[in-house]
């Protein structure tokens, strides 16, 4: 299954078996009509319900318990979950599941008989879950200033430095002597890269490549590019790709915001790293308004809110969910790529 769709059956999972659970009930019939057929064998709806309760009810039902602790703890304790946090939850669920456009969006919901607004709702949820656990959380302006020391040139950086570089490639260090005595002769640097480059990608460009910022490049590569000013041509230099001559044509500083256009968001970070955990949460939860299950086959729904296991998911967003089984979207690491075109021995 693709990111989309384990985010949304993660992040959601009740609403997704619920929803389809419905679906199908709603859609189809009475039990005995056929939700599918293998050969001369039907499957029905009845067959089809009774292997999804199986399969999914303790984590069904575990998700209409906690959703219903949480609407309560947050009725108690005066928290309200706003259309704008709603709609905010909503934009990092999709940035951070590259969903760029409401298609993309619609698509995932549909396949798990879902809708705009049982995503909405659920996202509501979890945003009180988050409220109940950052409630009693303080973040002093000392607090602000000190992480934005500290995270101001990385991860607060709004644009990273970036430079642009065009590049002559080839398999010697003689060879790499060889273009170096010719740049220094006069000739020009686009028209010996178009002779002698043995990258296809930027030969034919003059050894043009596109923007690349740190972590993106061959580290050797790296290191000497980022070093040069603009206008600056290298000495040879050696990658793992083989010998380089670079010259840099653009070298754009990082942009690093004011403290006062993120002093939000800096307090919302701490107040998520300060915050309880979503287990503890829902535990203490179930002790101040307590479950009763009256389907012993489920006991085990009332045990794992009450003593969860040590470790939760927390997806993109900040968003904390409360189903173990949630799968958090990953960003990949930063990869060493060769030159745009080059390619790697």
């Amino acid at each position: 299954m693709n990111r989309i769709g384990n985010l949304l059956i993660g992040a959601v999972v009740g609403a997704v078996l619920v929803g389809g659970s419905w679906y199908i009930t709603s859609h189809t019939g009475s039990n005995s009509s056929v939700v599918a057929s293998v050969g001369k064998n039907s499957i029905t709806r009845a067959n089809f319900l009774t292997q999804l309760q199986k399969d999914y009810g303790s984590s069904t039902l575990g998700r209409l318990v906690t959703n219903q602790l949480i609407l309560d703890g947050a009725k108690k304790n005066n928290i309200t979950a706003t259309t704008q946090d709603v709609d905010t939850a909503l934009n990092d669920l999709k940035t951070g599941n590259n969903i760029t456009s409401d298609a993309q969006l619609n698509s995932a919901l549909a396949s798990n008989h879902m809708t705009l607004q049982d995503l909405r709702d659920q996202l509501k949820i979890q945003v009180l879950e988050q409220k109940i656990a950052e409630k009693d959380v303080t973040v002093s302006d000392t607090d602000i200033q000190t992480y934005y020391n500290q995270n101001k040139d990385t991860t607060l950086v709004t644009t990273p430095e970036t430079v642009t570089a065009s590049h002559i490639l080839v398999a010697t260090q003689d060879d790499a002597n060889k273009v170096e005595q010719r740049l220094k002769n006069g000739e020009d640097f686009a028209a010996v890269a178009k002779d002698v480059s043995t990258d296809t990608g930027s030969k034919a460009s003059g050894g043009q490549l596109p923007p690349f910022t740190k972590g993106q490049m061959d580290p050797a590569f790296e290191t000497a590019a980022f070093a040069l000013k603009v206008g600056d041509t290298s000495q040879p230099v050696q990658s793992q790709f083989g010998w380089h001559v670079i010259k840099v044509t653009a070298h754009q500083q990082p942009v690093i915001p004011a403290l006062a256009d993120v002093k939000q968001k800096i307090s919302d970070t701490l107040k998520q790293q300060k915050a309880k955990q979503p287990a503890d949460v829902l535990s203490q939860l179930a002790k101040d308004d307590g479950i009763n299950i009256n389907d012993a086959s489920y006991t085990d729904v009332k045990n794992n809110i009450l003593n969860p296991p040590p470790a939760q998911n927390t997806p993109s967003g900040g968003v904390p969910t409360t189903d173990p089984n949630a799968v958090a979207p990953t960003s990949p690491a930063p990869t060493t790529n060769a030159p745009a075109g080059t390619n790697a021995p």
